[in-house]
């Protein structure tokens, strides 16, 4: 094998990777979704925060992870995933919520 193709698949990220990353990030979001129930003030601020950055990076690795098989859907989905994200990030900071 040539030094580029061994650099190719070398930087090549594996799908099994991907989707236990993307199961992390999931996880992370559902955890920290249950969390912010629990605490109050900064504390909630901070674990919404964390909840937010899980599920978008859980959006993008989603997509990732889908685009192989068809790139139009996967695309709609995560532009939806994304103004869902921003329209409850500008309705809390309003004071107000989604439900």
């Amino acid at each position: 094998m040539s030094t580029a193709v061994m650099t190719e698949r070398i930087a090549e990220v594996s799908p099994r990777f991907r989707a236990v990353a993307t199961a992390v990030f999931y996880l992370l979001t559902l955890l920290m979704g249950g969390l912010v129930l629990f605490v109050d003030g900064r504390w909630a601020l901070i674990v919404d925060l964390i909840a937010g950055v899980g599920y978008l990076a859980a959006t993008a690795l989603f997509y990732d992870l889908s685009k192989p098989v068809n790139r139009s859907l996967p695309g709609l989905a995560a532009f939806f995933h994304f103004v869902r994200s921003a329209v409850v990030g500008v309705s809390q900071r309003g004071g107000g919520m989604i439900h």
